[in-house]
């Protein structure tokens, strides 16, 4: 199963271009969304794009990285992570329902796996936050509303593709 997670604003921006952006955009946003964040990014297989990399992974079993680059070396002290050049190598592993892949950014790696997810978490501010990436693709590729949670400035939604099944 591929699972895809991610934190947007009503304006489904997801992040920013600049490191520096994107950090200042993370302050901005209500404490208790990334605490949500924290529990939706749970998976002993994750897969993110080398850019997000830094930013956002702690650590699981199984982290993918993936890239162009030919040459990218994780941080020392990182036995976790997988450089992965060929994303289908994942799909063809999880697709069939083989554990789970977490999938937590970027765009780019997004728009790569949407075609494959089964479902996505998304915690949603009611606030608009600056930024510049924008990430709306999923609100046309079939996917069905199946939870929501409103909290506090915020809600969690869960979508399920009816499309692809485990």
């Amino acid at each position: 199963m591929i699972r895809m997670a991610f934190m947007t604003d009503s304006a489904r921006v997801i992040g920013a271009s600049s490191p520096d952006a994107n950090a200042a955009r993370f302050e901005l946003l209500p404490e208790k969304l990334s605490d949500a964040m924290t529990k939706l990014y749970v998976s002993e297989n994750i897969a993110v794009g080398a850019r997000s990399f830094t930013q956002f992974i702690k650590g699981s079993k199984h982290t993918y990285v993936i890239t162009r680059g030919e040459n990218y070396i994780p941080p020392r002290g990182r036995e976790d992570v997988i450089c992965i050049n060929n994303f289908m190598e994942l799909v063809d592993k999880y697709g069939g329902g083989e554990g789970e892949l977490l999938i937590v950014g970027g765009k780019t790696i997004f728009k790569l796996f949407l075609p494959y997810t089964t479902s996505l978490d998304i915690a949603e501010t009611h606030e608009l936050v600056p930024g510049d990436i924008v990430f709306d693709d999923w609100l046309s590729a079939g996917f069905e509303k199946v939870e929501e949670e409103a909290r506090d400035g915020f809600r969690v939604i869960r979508y399920t593709s009816k499309y692809n099944e485990t």
